[in-house]
């Protein structure tokens, strides 16, 4: 099956330790670029989907920012999805919408062992659930993400 078009959600965070790239394309592939080492997007970081388990375990394993790759992609599709649907202040301050206290303003702060939970497991991730010839929203999967509660239980606030 051929997919005539190019929808895609992207987000790129750049600081003076990092300038990453990272997109899912509504073919649910998923791209991720170090373009510090990388400006020209060649090599796809990204573990493959296509890879076989023992690959796939070895591929995450890696590191970015020095931590598991995992770690980095889970953050970066947080913010991908308040990105993706935001409106006003929410594209100007995306971290504030997931962390609404003022705690963490840049990816750096989201990396804090203290929210991996939260970004790892709890938050709903960017999917398509298809590819269609124009922005329609119902293909678009989740557009709204959760919102970190300090000190209380996942089930506390479901």
């Amino acid at each position: 099956m051929i997919i005539m078009n190019n929808t895609y959600k992207a987000v790129r965070v750049i600081s003076v330790d990092y300038n990453l790239y990272y997109s899912v394309w509504c073919t649910n592939e998923h791209e991720l670029y170090d373009l510090t080492v990388d400006p020209y997007q060649l090599d796809n970081i990204h573990p493959s989907t296509a890879l076989t388990s023992a690959e796939s375990a070895r591929e995450y394993s890696k590191l970015l920012l020095g931590l598991p790759i995992s770690k980095v992609i889970a953050h970066l599709d947080a913010l991908l999805l308040v990105l993706k649907s935001c409106k006003g202040s929410s594209c100007v301050s995306p971290w504030h919408v997931l962390h609404p206290e003022g705690n963490v303003a840049s990816l750096k702060d989201a990396l804090d062992p203290a929210f991996d939970y939260f970004y790892e497991v709890a938050e709903v991730k960017v999917a398509f659930s298809r590819c269609e010839a124009g922005q329609l929203l119902d293909a678009e999967g989740p557009q709204k993400g959760l919102v970190y509660r300090d000190g209380l239980r996942w089930s506390d606030w479901t």
